[in-house]
């Protein structure tokens, strides 16, 4: 049995399946995966309940002792973006988000729980946005190296979003489980920071490019 602290279960609530992992850890740099499970999901599970219970007998199918949990969310309704802008700290940002997403995402996002990440500067050099033109015809270019009054970092941001009725549901179920979430993230977003670990220089220089 795996120490408690040491070991983490990963579950990945797709539409069709729902998969878990074990992972326990063995030093800093070294984990070993000890236990999958995959559990088929019907279309219609909707209500707490259901969710619950099929989480529960997909923990059944996985075996092995552990309360910390982190959960990968899979949702068509769900928000997920790149964004460029000045630097911001991320607690403004995601209020301004919150409250302007049909002028920055083209989208309300007063429904959804979000969250922002910084990935890169816009091919890691200082872009310029300056105006062109006049009148009716002025429009925004970028260039490089423009007057320093001009010049303005913009810094690429990843966002995500959930419905805070999905984010709902989903505690509620994992309340009646024996589990406690430490993270919940949605699955493009897993993928991505697993890419990261594994592909650091790519993933710096080239990912979001």
């Amino acid at each position: 049995m795996a120490k408690r602290g040491n070991s983490v279960i990963g579950i990945d609530l797709g539409k069709c399946a729902y998969k878990a992992v074990l992972l326990n850890k063995k030093s800093e740099t070294r984990y070993a995966l000890t236990s999958f499970a995959s559990h088929e999901v019907p279309e219609e599970v909707t209500t707490t309940d259901e969710v619950a219970q099929h989480i529960k007998l997909l923990l059944k199918d996985l075996g092995g002792f552990t309360k910390s949990c982190a959960l990968a969310v899979s949702d068509p309704d769900a928000l997920l973006r790149i964004i460029e802008q000045p630097a911001t700290p991320p607690q403004l940002l995601r209020n301004a988000l919150r409250y302007n997403g049909l002028s920055m995402l083209n989208q309300d996002c007063k429904d959804f729980v979000l969250d922002v990440a910084s990935i890169s500067y816009n091919g890691g050099q200082a872009v310029a946005i300056a105006a062109a033109g006049e009148g009716e015809g002025q429009v925004a270019t970028q260039v490089q190296a423009p007057p320093a009054t001009q010049t303005q970092i913009q810094t690429r941001y990843l966002v995500g979003g959930l419905l805070r009725s999905r984010v709902k549901e989903l505690s509620e179920a994992m309340a009646k489980t024996r589990l406690s979430v430490e993270l919940m993230q949605l699955a493009p977003v897993c993928s991505f920071n697993a890419f990261e670990v594994a592909y650091p220089n790519v993933h710096q220089k080239e990912a979001f490019l």
